[in-house]
């Protein structure tokens, strides 16, 4: 062997990536209400008082407002046998995030806003060499080490 650091062999790599967005927006408006209150203040401008006291009487102010997030990171890693024998290494990671808005005025309207996101990433290795199998175990110590370190910066577990 040289003192050259070996290079790492693959076997085997595959990479898939899925990315699903959806955007929704809704707006609903009651024209009718808007009419009917235009009508009764243009009836109030040409003088007829009565519609004053309808105006102020059916005057309502309800607003809503509704705002929802999920958002699911999941990351598995494996290692199995293949066919002949060798590790095959699987990756997987998943990110779902859901947001929703909802906005709404009784007097003539309400908006609703929603994305939906799903994000799926795939990686399938098969080393060929010593030196690709100390990649994929560094990889993942990085994982396991960077999951622990953020568990322990929110003082969810004491440091081991």
């Amino acid at each position: 062997m040289s003192s050259e650091k070996q290079k790492a062999i693959w076997d085997f790599y595959k990479d898939e990536h899925i990315v699903r967005e959806i955007n929704s927006i809704q707006i609903n408006v009651d024209i009718g209400n808007i009419v009917d209150d235009i009508c009764e203040v243009v009836q109030l401008h040409l003088g007829e008082l009565t519609k004053f006291q309808n105006i102020l009487k059916g005057l309502k102010l309800d607003i809503k407002n509704l705002y929802y997030s999920e958002d699911d990171k999941k990351e598995i890693f494996s290692k199995v046998k293949d066919v002949d024998g060798k590790e095959l290494n699987i990756m997987i990671s998943f990110h779902k995030e859901i947001k929703e808005e909802s906005f709404g005025c009784k007097l003539f309207c309400m908006e609703a806003y929603k994305i939906y996101k799903i994000d799926i990433e795939m990686l399938f290795t098969k080393a060929g060499n010593r030196e690709a199998m100390k990649k994929v175990d560094s990889f993942v110590d990085r994982k396991v080490n960077k999951f622990f370190a953020q568990l322990c910066s929110k003082n969810e577990y004491k440091k081991v």
